[in-house]
């Protein structure tokens, strides 16, 4: 009896193991997002402490040249910025969903011109080349329409800032039409290529990796050495590996290191996840 009840168990354990490991991969996979998620929040509640650290620093320079204090144009209060960054929900093992946690990359678009090559040039050159284009629209793509409900924005900081607002939410849809119109009318300002950058993000997020692709490269063609330009070479990365195109995005992932090797560990953590899921 005692060795029939013995080969029962380990029957049970050997047809039980695959049910159990597939459980423990969805766990882990969900705990993946979830820190990526939190991370991501920190990337933006780090670019709101800077922001906020330079309007303290525009508020005392008024008040040491004497002058009363003014509104900076297109602060924020704190309390807004904060609620602007979506909570990050922990994960819930009881419910754990049953395919990828991984965001899908949509098939690229048919529209003429989606099939043209990236030119990837200034990755091997290292060199600034000249300015991008002002990118208010998508490759083969019209002119935007117009947002559906849109609360009213006056000047150009005031609009970026609602553009941004629908990033921080999760908006992607709304901020890839804000930020087009806002380069269009403002293809010069000090602020457009980070717009750019954030445009991309749209796109990244909306499945659309070749658009995204040539974003962040207009990003980093820029301005290969301003403070978005590793996060720009990332992301690149991971919209040419979107579009399948595994040797370059292997290449641009490994120019991250070698061109910023004093970059953030938060990028260099996500070079790292990035190069591994690309299979380099």
């Amino acid at each position: 009896m005692s060795t029939r009840l013995l080969t029962a168990s380990l029957l049970a354990l050997t047809f039980a193991s695959p049910a159990l490991a597939q459980s423990a991969q969805q766990q882990i996979g969900q705990m993946q997002l979830y820190i990526q998620q939190l991370e991501e929040q920190n990337r933006q509640l780090t670019g709101q402490v800077d922001e906020l650290t330079h309007q303290i620093g525009i508020l005392q320079q008024q008040l040491a040249q004497g002058a009363p204090a003014q509104a900076v144009p297109g602060a924020t209060p704190p309390g807004a910025m904060a609620s602007a960054v979506p909570p990050t929900a922990a994960p819930n093992p009881a419910a754990m969903p049953q395919t990828n946690v991984s965001p899908p990359i949509g098939p690229v678009g048919s529209a003429a011109g989606d099939n043209a090559p990236l030119d990837l040039s200034a990755l091997a050159s290292g060199a600034a080349p000249g300015a991008a284009p002002a990118f208010g629209a998508p490759a083969g793509d019209g002119n935007p329409a117009a947002p559906a409900s849109v609360s009213p924005a006056t000047t150009p900081r005031e609009q970026y800032d609602q553009a941004y607002g629908y990033i921080l939410s999760g908006d992607y849809d709304l901020a890839q039409r804000g930020f087009k119109r806002w380069l269009q009318a403002n293809p010069n300002d000090p602020q457009a290529n980070d717009a750019r950058f954030w445009l991309g993000e749209s796109y990244f997020q909306l499945n659309d990796p070749r658009d995204a692709a040539s974003t962040f490269l207009a990003v980093y063609k820029a301005a290969p050495r301003s403070p978005k330009a590793p996060d720009a070479l990332v992301k690149l990365g991971m919209s040419l590996s979107a579009l399948g195109e595994k040797e370059a995005a292997c290449a641009t992932l490994g120019e991250v290191g070698r061109k910023f090797p004093e970059a953030s560990a938060a990028v260099k953590t996500r070079v790292n996840e990035e190069t591994h899921k690309a299979g380099c």
